[in-house]
């Protein structure tokens, strides 16, 4: 009798952590986190929310956000049954975020039913969806001194605009040193200083410690030059 008291108190005590352990649901904000900003930031208290059904909306959203100044600390992005977006928000307080933009399609439909002995009848959509959720801050955390967000030509561009280097501006921060100089999306930056732009990596050879920077721009068929004053960090 001892011996069979001490192997249930064991067996107990084994199996009660563990299953506390999997009874936690996952949290797949967390689980499929992925940190684009190389660094760490204090934790934030208020957190805004923005959900959309559709990743063009979603899209449109993260573009508006980023032209007020906004940057992405990182993303989420899984395939799923769908998600409370409240689930996101302590997450984002612990990375510092104080936004999450998140969106979701429908990736496969598979309906479902279970019949219990008592032949109960549960049912179930059985829906999946494609998950995206974005963390921002509203910092300078990826130091644009100029603020503007470059973009590679596609080879119809290439053709449209007629050059094969350039780098196309996809959006300018409100404010910022490329704003007040009148950049506007669409412009096509042939060359910074010395240098030609051909890929969004050319545009680290450029030294932004100078006290200015001068833009070769092709805007509207003409070639023209803006000097930019970068921002100092």
């Amino acid at each position: 009798m001892r011996f069979y008291l001490i192997t249930i108190c064991f067996f107990l005590a084994s199996c009660s952590p563990t299953t506390t352990k999997f009874s936690q649901p996952i949290n797949p904000f967390v689980k499929f986190y992925e940190q684009s900003y190389d660094g760490i930031l204090p934790m934030t208290n208020e957190v805004s929310l923005y959900i959309a059904e559709n990743y063009e909306l979603n899209d449109d959203f993260i573009d508006q956000l980023l032209t007020q100044g906004y940057q992405a600390i990182g993303c989420s992005s899984w395939i799923g049954p769908k998600q409370e977006i409240g689930n996101a928000k302590p997450h984002a307080k612990e990375i510092g975020a104080s936004y999450v933009v998140y969106g979701y399609e429908l990736e496969s439909s598979n309906p479902r039913s279970y019949t219990n002995q008592y032949g109960q009848t549960t049912y179930s959509e059985g829906n999946r969806y494609n998950h995206q959720a974005c963390f921002l801050i509203k910092e300078n955390i990826n130091k644009l001194v100029w603020g503007i967000y470059f973009g590679p030509l596609s080879a119809e561009e290439k053709g449209l605009y007629q050059t094969n280097r350039g780098l196309m501006i996809e959006r300018v921060v409100n404010n910022s040193p490329a704003f007040n100089a009148n950049f506007i999306p669409g412009d096509i930056v042939l060359a910074i200083d010395e240098y030609q732009m051909i890929v969004v990596e050319d545009t680290l050879k450029v030294n932004k410690k100078k006290p200015t920077n001068i833009f070769k721009v092709l805007r509207r068929g003409s070639v023209i030059e803006i000097t930019l004053k970068p921002t100092v960090f």
